[in-house]
C-alpha cells in the first residue's frame, strides 16, 4: 500500500492536471497506432518513463478489490512505470514478473530514499492525466475536435 502510507504521511498534491497540446497529441498518437501512451517525467538525475497498463495487467488488476485489497494500488502503480534510468543506466525496467514481484522491486531499490514518496507523486500525476485524456476521448467529439484544431 505504497500509495496510502504516501498520501497519508507526506499528501500527494491534488493539483489540476494541465494537458497541453504536446500531450494531447501523444496520447491521441498513441491511440490511433494501437501503442501505449506513455510519459516521461524526473526526479533529479532520474528519468522515469510511465505508461499505461496492459491488457494482461488490466486483467490481474481486475482479480483485486479496489476497495478492500491492499495490492490493488501497488498493482496500479507498478502496471503504470515502464522504467527508471540514472545517468543513461536503467535502475528499473518493467517485465513480465508479477505486480507484487515488480513492487518488491521498485521498493528494494527506493527503500531507504525519499525518491519512493516522489516518484509516487509523479505516478499520480500520470494516472491522473491518463484518467482524463481517457475521459474526453470518450466524448463523441474528442477526436473530431482535435482534427479540426490540429
Amino acid at each position: 500500500m505504497i500509495y496510502s502510507g504516501v498520501s497519508k504521511v507526506v499528501g500527494v498534491p491534488a493539483e489540476n492536471i494541465e494537458i497541453t497540446d504536446q500531450i494531447k497529441d501523444s496520447f491521441i498518437a498513441a491511440v490511433l497506432s494501437n501503442k501505449p501512451f506513455t510519459f516521461t517525467d524526473t526526479i533529479g538525475d532520474l528519468v522515469i518513463k510511465f505508461c499505461t497498463p496492459t491488457l494482461k495487467e488490466y486483467e490481474q488488476l481486475s482479480q483485486l478489490d479496489d476497495t478492500t485489497d491492499p495490492t490493488y494500488e501497488d498493482g496500479l502503480i507498478v502496471s503504470c512505470i515502464k522504467s527508471i534510468f540514472k545517468n543513461n543506466d536503467v535502475v528499473y525496467n518493467k517485465s513480465d514478473k508479477s505486480l507484487l514481484d515488480r513492487k518488491a522491486e521498485l521498493s528494494a531499490i527506493f527503500s531507504d530514499t525519499i525518491v519512493l514518496p516522489i516518484l509516487i507523486g509523479k505516478w499520480f500525476r500520470f494516472f491522473k492525466l491518463y484518467k482524463t485524456l481517457c475521459k474526453e476521448a470518450v466524448s463523441p467529439d474528442f477526436f473530431e475536435k482535435t482534427r479540426n484544431t490540429g
